[in-house]
């Protein structure tokens, strides 16, 4: 591995960036599962989860649906796939509870939306700003995995501190190359 001083400087950011400033304390505790880690104490009533890239199933907000009751709006502009009852003209809703369901299940409300994410809107392209828009001071709670355009969309949301303080929790997955 060659110790480029850019590969050094994007490993810090990196590390920094990952590095949680909120302990166990602050928090009341953390919820793990599967990739993510959920701090209890941001969980809170009047907070919806807006989830951008969810293929077949996004575990992330049912998980926000079924565990903390927040609803969630769910993005995706890739092509539906056939086995994906999320895609479908009725979607899952789970009125006895989701416990146990081996398909996507939703306890609260829950919106699936054909838009994709970018810095640039388009016809098909929405900006994460424009879904940020009207909301409160840390009302939403956002996941981003977006086959790349996070670099893109992050540098926008960077240059807006009022954007930047809607946001009360971030999840992400970063890919290093395009």
């Amino acid at each position: 591995v060659t110790h480029t001083p850019w590969r050094v400087a994007l490993g810090r950011r990196v590390l920094a960036a990952v590095t949680p400033d909120a302990g166990e304390a602050e928090c009341g505790g953390f919820r793990l599962s599967g990739d993510f880690a959920f701090c209890l104490g941001a969980m809170r009533e009047g907070v919806m989860g807006l989830s951008y890239g969810i293929g077949d199933r996004d575990l992330w907000s049912e998980k926000l649906s079924n565990v903390f009751g927040l609803p969630t709006k769910l993005f995706d502009c890739r092509p539906a796939s056939l086995r994906s009852s999320l895609h479908s003209d009725r979607p899952p809703v789970g009125a006895g509870g989701c416990k146990g369901a081996h398909a996507p299940c939703y306890e609260t409300s829950f919106q699936v939306l054909r838009i994709c994410l970018g810095a640039q809107p388009d016809g098909s392209t929405q900006t994460l700003a424009k879904h940020l828009s009207g909301l409160r001071p840390l009302s939403a709670h956002v996941k981003l995995d977006v086959e790349g355009v996070e670099w893109d969309v992050l540098a926008q949301l960077l240059s807006s501190t009022l954007e930047m303080g809607k946001i009360r929790t971030l999840h992400l997955r970063l890919r290093m190359s395009s």
